[in-house]
């Protein structure tokens, strides 16, 4: 298990409200993601992870260089607050302090049509990390995806596809607390592995509630000017 995840897995969050912090919580695990991986962009943070507090400074101050100022004015601000933020104001946050990343959305009025772009463009992103050929898991380098549907975000650490070619989506999703099975198991291996991706999994089910989502994506193409 890579050193950023154990970041991530060692934060006592316990259960948050949907709504309140959960854009704060999925910004620290990208981040504990470029800061473990020293992905370009880790200097701003140095070793540590940003408090809530931290990340609601440095979107204040990306509304002050002029990036994004619409959110500061739908907001009314959001230093010393429990309000809600989402993804214009991660990227806002992103772009401040030059992290390359991109956004895209995924909006449809059939049902499942924008599950269906959401699966393929996951897919595509995750399928072009180096890894070995062959192998049922694919352990790549590709940064954590920002994920927002509505009413909620989580962090898409990879994607899982069936024999029969169904597709999940594997989350981090700021809610929940991670089971103490799976903390322990940083660093190791477990005979049954299936059964703890079960509280990770996003399936069509799930997905199908909603008919629009939004993503944010380390840009690879701009890190250190190559695809990662």
């Amino acid at each position: 298990m890579p050193d950023w995840l154990a970041i991530y897995l060692k934060q006592e969050w316990g259960v948050v409200h949907k709504g309140g912090f959960c854009g704060y919580r999925n910004i620290q695990t990208i981040v504990s993601y470029i800061i473990g991986a020293e992905y370009f962009g880790h200097q701003a943070f140095g070793k540590s992870l940003p408090s809530v507090f931290d990340i609601q400074n440095l979107i204040e101050n990306a509304w002050d260089m002029g990036i994004n100022p619409r959110g500061r004015i739908e907001t009314g601000g959001i230093r010393l607050t429990r309000k809600y933020i989402g993804t214009p104001e991660a990227i806002a946050l992103f772009e401040s302090i030059n992290i390359p990343c991109s956004i895209s959305a995924f909006k449809h009025r059939t049902a499942g049509k924008s599950t269906n772009l959401l699966f393929r463009n996951v897919e595509e992103y995750f399928s072009r990390g180096r890894y070995e050929p062959g192998k049922k898991v694919r352990a790549t380098r590709v940064p954590p995806i920002y994920w927002q549907h509505p009413g909620h975000s989580l962090t898409i650490v990879g994607i899982e596809k069936t024999t029969a070619g169904e597709m999940n989506l594997l989350v981090f999703d700021p809610v929940f607390r991670d089971s103490s099975m799976m903390a322990r198991l940083v660093g190791h291996k477990h005979s049954h592995p299936d059964q703890l991706l079960r509280p990770y999994r996003r399936g069509p089910r799930y997905l199908s509630r909603f008919r629009a989502f939004e993503i944010i994506k380390y840009d690879r193409t701009t890190a250190y000017g190559q695809a990662l």
